[in-house]
């Protein structure tokens, strides 16, 4: 046997696009006899190899089989596990157009070998026969296609810079220019100090009287000046004499009510009288009618998968098998096949779910009768992990349930001690 890795690949954005989206592995048995290759496939994460595909395959003598798998990751790596020598395996990266990646190709000959091979104790050496004679020669064999061209390779160095040369002679004088354009004016210049003042002429003789002007308008009055001083107070005059006594007024309205006192102290309480003679007791009532019997499920059952390598990947539109049996009351199934009966027509909860290590893209569903029901298909959006479903179908007595992969691609389910798949149907009275 021989155990095969392609190395680390790293698959890093390039302008927000991983140049290689899906790693198609390709296996050719060479032997006589049947052979199984064992493919498992790591991505890597912080560090941190992780496993998520893991195929086994039996191929029969000179049988070829190829397998994608989903590759969205900054670096990754296949290994695979041989049962003869005689097994070929080759891979590729396809970008997400399904165009090959030359610089993820991985030829049978690249492949590095990380376990040994199986080999017995070199027996003696026979004796050397004789030479046969020369076998004619082969016809010259097909020139292989052209490989892809290497990296351009870095930049070199740049040189030292070279001896400065020596100096020309002197070039001859050039002829003398035109004159240049006229200059701006220049900036006026600062003014001169004031002269001295002239000396003082004569005083002229006096002008005639002009004529009165006219009389200007009266000013606004003035303000009122503060009032003066208050005059002493004059004596008391005497008193006059009384005047009649007046009629006597009418009476004044009654004056309002005076507030209420205060209440006056609680007497003490009396003394409590002897309790009364205890009456007779009640006829009973007549008991109530029965309250209705309560409601529950008349048939249900529960099945489960624990996959193992010979039965954990299922092709596409094939069934998926159950190898056990959980509780089944109404509901009829034989472990380890696909299929579960309803006895009873009615309406029926069915929950679904696969979990699976590779197949991202494939899709499962809910046959009755061999027919996938349109409004149960789930698809398959990631590599590994769960995929759930829930439906509730009206059912005739007697049909057969199955979980179908209702795709075109493979799906491998999680091996045991794991549930690979599981399905529960409930009838609702």
């Amino acid at each position: 046997m021989a155990e095969l890795t392609t190395g680390l690949i790293e698959n890093n954005l390039v302008n927000g696009i991983r140049p290689t989206s899906t790693f198609t592995v390709k296996v050719t048995n060479n032997d006589t006899t049947v052979a199984d290759i064992e493919i498992l496939g790591f991505f890597v994460s912080g560090g941190i190899k992780t496993l998520y595909a893991q195929e086994l395959i039996a191929l029969a003598a000179g049988s070829v089989v190829t397998r994608d798998y989903f590759a969205e990751f900054n670096a990754f790596e296949f290994k695979f596990i041989t049962s003869c020598n005689a097994m070929k395996v080759s891979a590729w990266g396809k970008d997400p157009e399904g165009n090959l990646v030359a610089a993820h190709r991985v030829l049978p000959a690249e492949l590095d070998p990380i376990g040994s091979v199986d080999v017995g104790v070199t027996g003696a050496t026979g004796a050397t026969g004789e030479a046969g004679a020369t076998g004619a020669t082969g016809a010259t064999g097909e020139a292989g296609a052209t490989g892809a061209t290497g990296a351009t390779g870095a930049t070199g160095a740049t040189g030292e810079a070279g001896a400065t040369g020596a100096t020309g002679e002197a070039g001859a004088t050039g002829a003398t220019g035109e004159a240049g354009a006229t200059g701006a004016t220049g900036a006026t210049g600062a003014t001169g100090a004031t002269g001295e003042a002239g000396a003082t002429g004569a005083t002229g003789e006096a002008g005639a009287t002009g004529a009165t002007g006219a009389t200007g308008e009266a000013g606004a009055t003035g303000a009122t000046g503060e009032a003066g001083a208050t005059g002493a107070t004059g004596a008391t005059g005497e008193a006059g004499a009384t005047g009649a006594t007046g009629a006597t007024g009418e009476a004044g309205a009654t004056g309002a009510t005076g507030a209420t006192g205060e209440a006056g102290a609680t007497g003490a309480t009396g003394a409590t009288g002897e309790a009364g003679a205890t009456g007779a007791t009640g006829a009973t009532g007549e008991a109530g009618a029965t309250g209705a019997t309560g409601a529950g499920l008349s048939a249900f059952g529960y099945v489960y998968e624990l996959a193992t390598l010979a039965d954990a990947t299922i092709a596409g539109g094939a069934d998926v098998p159950f190898s056990n049996n959980g509780p089944l009351v109404g509901v009829t199934h034989t472990a380890g096949t696909t299929t579960v009966t309803v006895p009873s027509a009615g309406n029926y909860q069915i929950d679904y779910s696969v979990s699976i290590t590779a197949g991202v893209g494939s899709e499962i569903a809910i046959a009755v009768n061999g027919i996938v029901d349109g409004s149960t298909s789930i698809p398959a959006l990631v590599s590994t992990g769960q995929i759930v479903g829930q439906a509730i179908l009206t059912l005739a007595a007697g049909d057969a349930i199955t979980l179908r992969n209702n795709s075109a691609i493979a799906f491998t389910m999680t091996l045991a001690p794991g549930v690979g798949a599981q399905m529960t149907l409930a009838k609702f009275d």
